[in-house]
């Protein structure tokens, strides 16, 4: 029996709004990493952004974190973020979002954070490039 059939979940997924990546995200977590719907999917504008720079965004965020490790005994964080973000360049002011490095600085501020307050969740991240494909970040 699946831990989804046990109204369990080994991860919580912090994804982006942006409807070019939401099926290509969950396409890959359900067959490369085989977590075959065994997460929970938690959305933002720009992903791991919008949860550190959003006060009440990471609020809520971290209230999603609570009960689904409440409900759904989540042992993981995963976070995947994509290039050409709309958020990074509002937050930015910039007209390209290309500067990946940056993608990865933020998910690595957003583990360093969980890691204070989550001690005992794991945590990876993910970065869509332009073309679709899914690199591994931390």
């Amino acid at each position: 029996m699946s831990l989804r059939k046990k109204g369990k979940a080994t991860a919580l997924v912090l994804s982006c709004i942006d409807p070019r990546y939401i099926s290509l995200t969950t396409d890959y977590l359900n067959h490369q990493k085989e977590l075959k719907s065994d997460f929970d999917l938690f959305i933002l504008a720009g992903s791991e952004l919008g949860a550190l720079t959003m006060d009440n965004w990471n609020k809520v965020f971290k209230e999603h974190i609570d009960i689904a490790i409440k409900l759904h005994k989540i042992s993981k964080i995963i976070c995947v973020s994509h290039m050409d973000c709309g958020f990074y360049k509002q937050h930015y002011e910039v007209k390209k979002d290309n500067d990946i490095m940056l993608h990865h600085k933020n998910q690595i501020d957003l583990k360093q954070l969980l890691k204070e307050e989550y001690p005992k969740l794991k945590f990876a991240s993910y970065i869509l490039d332009n073309d679709g494909q899914m690199l591994k970040s931390s």
